[in-house]
């Protein structure tokens, strides 16, 4: 990122334009580049305010016609530049970024520009990544399924079976038989991802099931009754069924989440804590396939907190703990626990540094959990338009803005942040992590070396340590 000030009295216009050597040949809207240039894309950071109306410098817009730039008087332009490293060769790449002028008054710009691509290993290191988001209830919105497959995100966040986008529930007839559901809406949202590039054999899935109150078989009488249990019973058959024949996905490869941020006492179904373990043991009775998913609370007193966890462990194959409230005893104890994977999650929004947002994955790597890391949440707005910090929808007195990304859904438009651009660093830094862990399989002193880097970056939790801990660990990856 840096900045370009218009220092004079007149409105700039003009172009940002990467180039292999130079315009000078074939002028400046003809030269054909081949080389590195054609990886660079030019951005503009846009400024809006906070609630509190300070300047937040937080959406992050490719520029019109990818060159097009407009600086006021007397302002600045915030300019990121991103380089997509994919078919570049390991080594060092020389380039020339200009900024031309497009009226009079102002000079034309030639800035030289060197990047080094490094071989780390990584191409075959490709963990899941989820998110929680509705971009992927409207897969007809292609914009919003071709970002989330090039975000490397696999594990589709399907939301609930009954929502208006996923109705699959199966029910009753006026006989008392269950008819099974229309596995179409699911087709869909798989079919839209497929089509945007994501492999199939990544493909994961991810129910959230709503137990809490608000979501089940639509007919089936009240929760956890022996005709809601059954009609829950025949849809995750016919669905796991329907999905393995179709598209070859494997129970292992479907989460099931029933309840969310569940709290309070497990033995007491009027706590959603309860709720969480009593759906957790009826789906764990259907059979071992079925992988479950919970995020409790922490505001559990310790002693109880410990027995919550337990209890949970029981039914539920991966706990997901709010990342800001775990201690190191309490990742002691969960390591404990017979689970195969633990997530974290957080909840911040546009008005959080963007560190939190990639010292999550050092954090997970420090504390031996497995490589997904969320947040609350990819899209949500307030008032649908992340841009107006005082907006809100149907009157609401909230204002809160999580998503990481700017979306209209009626324009089908995408605008990432600098809280999203900083996620992404930290799943790749995860990856290099993930790289050279399996590089110091039997080597002690560079296992050591890893973990000590790892380690550093994640106690400190700023971008300045995770900067400095990415560099230590390429130089590690330099060495073959």
């Amino acid at each position: 990122a840096f900045a370009i000030a218009n220092l004079s009295d007149n409105p700039f216009l003009g172009q940002v334009k990467v180039f292999d050597k130079g315009p000078e040949k074939y002028g400046f809207s003809k030269e054909f580049t081949t080389g590195v240039a054609r990886h660079f894309t030019v951005h503009e950071g846009i400024e809006i305010k906070s609630g509190a109306g300070a300047p937040l410098w937080d959406p992050v817009a490719p520029l019109a016609m990818g060159t097009l730039l407009r600086i006021a008087p007397k302002a600045s332009a915030m300019v990121w530049l991103e380089l997509d490293t994919h078919g570049l060769a390991a080594g060092r790449h020389s380039a020339v970024l200009y900024v031309k002028k497009g009226n009079p008054g102002f000079e034309t710009q030639k800035i030289p520009v060197e990047v080094e691509v490094v071989d780390a290993g990584l191409d075959s290191v490709r963990p899941d990544r989820t998110a929680y988001t509705y971009m992927t209830y409207a897969p007809q919105n292609r914009n919003f399924t071709e970002f989330l497959v090039k975000e490397n995100f696999n594990m589709i966040c399907l939301g609930a079976p009954g929502q208006g986008h996923l109705k699959i529930y199966n029910s009753y007839d006026k006989d008392g038989n269950l008819v099974p559901g229309d596995m179409a809406p699911l087709d869909r949202i798989i079919d839209a991802h497929l089509a945007a590039g994501l492999e199939k054999e990544r493909v994961k899935l991810r129910f959230f099931f709503a137990f809490e109150g608000w979501r089940g078989p639509g007919n089936a009488g009240p929760r956890f009754g022996e005709k809601w249990n059954a009609a829950l019973k025949a849809l995750l058959e016919q669905m796991y069924a329907h999905v393995e024949e179709k598209y070859g996905i494997t129970a292992d490869r479907i989460i099931l989440y029933p309840v969310d941020e569940p709290s309070g006492d497990a033995d007491d179904e009027k706590t959603k804590l309860g709720v969480a373990y009593r759906a957790g043991k009826i789906i764990r009775g259907f059979g071992p396939q079925y992988r479950l998913m919970t995020n409790p609370l922490p505001g559990i007193p310790e002693d109880k907190w410990r027995v919550a966890m337990t209890r949970l462990s029981e039914c539920y194959d991966i706990i997901e703990f709010y990342r800001p409230g775990l201690t190191p005893a309490r990742v002691q104890f969960a390591k404990s626990l017979p689970i195969r994977d633990f997530w974290t999650y957080s909840i911040d929004g546009k008005e959080s540094g963007c560190g939190v947002y990639r010292s999550d994955y050092w954090e997970n790597m420090r504390d031996g959990f497995c490589g997904i890391t969320t947040y609350w949440q990819l899209d949500e707005m307030a008032g649908g338009d992340g841009f107006d910090s005082r907006d809100s929808t149907n009157g609401s007195t909230s204002y809160a803005d999580y998503g990481t990304v700017y979306t209209d859904r009626n324009m089908d438009g995408v605008v990432i942040s600098r809280r999203q651009v900083a996620s992404d660093m930290g799943y790749e830094d995860m990856r290099l992590i993930m790289a050279l862990r399996t590089k110091a399989k039997g080597d002690a002193a560079l296992s050591a070396k890893v973990e000590a880097i790892v380690k550093k970056a994640a106690d400190a939790r700023t971008m300045a340590a995770m900067d400095e801990g990415r560099a230590a660990l390429l130089d590690l990856a330099r060495e073959k």
